[in-house]
């Protein structure tokens, strides 16, 4: 049962492979105070929106990624509290 729900769910979500392109993006611009996998995961966010055309709105509850979502045009949820 397990099994089939897994694969249900795996058929209704978007996976992105990480990419040269993602990799070069999610490492600039200097000073971008992002750790690793949240840079990967924001721009991989940003470049799926752009390429499908469709706003996305962007979970998390880290302060910083959520700024960062924020000034790149994502929508985010929950917006953290200051």
């Amino acid at each position: 049962m397990r099994s089939a729900e897994l694969h249900t769910f795996l058929a209704a979500v978007d996976q992105v492979p990480i990419s040269k392109t993602i990799l070069n993006r999610a490492g600039g611009p200097p000073g971008s105070s992002l750790k690793t996998l949240d840079a990967i995961h924001l721009v991989t966010a940003m470049l799926w929106s752009e390429s499908s055309g469709e706003s996305i709105v962007f979970l998390t509850h880290d302060r910083q990624l959520a700024r960062s979502a924020s000034t790149n045009g994502l929508s985010v949820y929950p917006w953290p509290e200051p």
